[in-house]
């Protein structure tokens, strides 16, 4: 007969594997109610429990949650992120500290309050300062990073596979039937990996097929040069071979790469199909352009996020772990086959 593990307990209770080892290691300040619904299943399912419920556990209430972004209209795309990480720490009996981390407050003060309020564990969305981080690591405060490629070798940390999401979002426009493509970038001196991961998925997909690339159809601009981009569209897709797909960095610059390409007469997507990763814009707003996206499972990364952190408070001695999740295509209509022609797959083996 198989004895019942964790993962049984978990699947009873619709939490996680960590979570049930935190309660029956009783460690954590999971809520009362949770706890006893595990103990209540592991004692049901005959779970013979290896830990004693004696065991010293954390003593600390607050958890921080640091909320940065490097350019404004990330507001709304990790928003998401602090209002659903509060919510589990409510629930898990911990109390939330949100600091938004803008320039007027420096390192120092970051530091000094998240020491005032004795914070136990930091969740940090984008922002990495490895001198601050690295002190907190020392002192036993576990970090968990959310969004930033850059230390992946350094911090635990959840991230979307930005390699992936492009490559796919190319696929998808390959096998539409598009061979002649465009792609669009920014450059974010903060986020170098996402802007060099995003663009080798694109050149990956193509480079499967045959397809050469050549760097005249790469547009790379600062955010706000608004002539630079003006310019360099009209140079790409003046010529009479013009591409007929694009790819753009994010849904952000692909709404102002949008607006200029229509300024010139372009229509989206009778004449030039567009596909973003990310889905960073608000859609329920009427002034967004309709385009489509890779689009980034923040739910996904919000629970993998909590499940990482109660790891590292059952195991402290565990080595750095990095967990990447998928994009998945949301089909808003900026995506057909070039010409209205027939559909021609992609072999996707």
């Amino acid at each position: 007969m198989r004895h019942p593990t964790l993962k049984d307990i978990a699947a009873d209770c619709g939490v996680s594997t960590a979570t049930v080892s935190m309660v029956l290691a009783g460690k954590g300040s999971i809520s009362p109610d949770m706890t006893d619904r595990i103990k209540k299943s592991a004692d049901e399912l005959g779970y013979a429990r290896r830990v004693p419920r004696t065991s010293k556990g954390p003593s600390f209430k607050y958890v921080c949650i640091i909320q940065w972004e490097d350019a404004p209209f990330l507001w709304h795309f990790s928003q998401p992120f602090v209002l659903q990480l509060e919510k589990i720490l409510v629930e898990m009996g911990f109390r939330p500290m949100v600091i938004h981390k803008q320039p007027a407050l420096d390192d120092t003060a970051l530091y000094n309050e998240i020491r005032a309020a004795r914070v136990g564990a930091v969740f940090s969305i984008h922002y990495v300062n490895p001198v601050l981080f690295d002190e907190f690591e020392k002192m036993g405060i576990p970090v968990i990073i959310l969004n930033n490629n850059n230390y992946q070798d350094r911090y635990w940390s959840v991230l979307t596979d930005d390699i992936q999401g492009t490559y796919e979002g190319t696929r998808h426009l390959l096998g539409l039937g598009h061979r002649r493509f465009a792609y669009a970038e920014y450059r974010r001196p903060e986020s170098g990996s996402v802007v060099r991961d995003r663009f080798f998925g694109f050149k990956r997909a193509l480079d499967e097929v045959g397809i050469d690339f050549s760097e005249d159809s790469r547009i790379t601009v600062d955010l706000r040069d608004q002539s630079g981009l003006e310019r360099r569209v009209t140079e790409v897709f003046g010529r009479p071979d013009r591409p007929t797909a694009l790819v753009v960095h994010d849904d952000y610059f692909g709404a102002i790469v949008h607006r200029v390409l229509t300024s010139q007469g372009l229509c989206i997507p009778a004449d030039l199909s567009m596909i973003c990763p990310g889905d960073v814009l608000d859609y329920h707003e009427p002034f967004f352009p309709r385009l489509s996206t890779m689009q980034i499972d923040l739910p996904l990364m919000i629970s993998l996020s909590w499940d990482l952190l109660l790891s590292r408070l059952v195991d402290e001695s565990a080595r750095v772990k990095v967990l990447k999740t998928k994009m998945q295509l949301v089909d808003r209509g900026s995506c057909t086959p070039p010409g209205g022609a027939i559909r021609h797959p992609v072999n996707q083996e």
